[in-house]
């Protein structure tokens, strides 16, 4: 299941070596956070939550309506250079509502946002919608969230 959701969650064609996930997998047991496959792995006592590694993220922007980092799509008001991003610590500073999504801070700064040059337009995420909404697309060749369900 944890590489089935590292892939889901990180994009790749390829699962983690068997090696490194069985590290992963025994860090993740002795309560260590720790990154595999360009996700964070937070580990607390009755939890896991795996989430898209920022650094895997910086730098890539697609045009609004495009699918950005292979899983969201954000759609909404046209915005003269607009660009998608992640939203990244400087962003996160700029929603102040941000904690009412119940997204721990890790997961928003690799969220998906709508930027034009260094002014933040929409992070549907953190809560700063502005007309935009984010879309999380299926992935034809992992269905993680089945899993979830049995």
């Amino acid at each position: 299941m944890l590489r089935e959701a590292l892939m889901w969650v990180g994009g790749g064609e390829y699962p983690p070596r068997g090696a490194a996930l069985g590290r992963a997998l025994e860090g993740v047991r002795a309560g260590r956070s720790l990154t595999l496959q360009g996700c964070r792995l937070i580990a607390r006592p009755d939890t896991l939550r795996i989430t898209r590694e920022e650094r895997a993220v910086l730098g890539h922007r697609v045009a609004p309506g495009a699918v950005w980092d292979g899983r969201w799509r954000l759609i909404g008001p046209w915005v003269e250079g607009a660009t998608v991003a992640a939203l990244g610590a400087a962003g996160l500073e700029l929603c102040p509502e941000w904690r009412r999504s119940g997204l721990p801070a890790v997961s928003l700064r690799a969220s998906p946002a709508v930027w034009r040059g260094s002014e933040l337009v929409s992070a549907p995420l953190a809560g700063l919608e502005n007309g935009w909404r984010a879309e999380l697309l299926p992935r034809p060749r992992h269905d993680f969230p089945a899993l979830l369900k049995h």
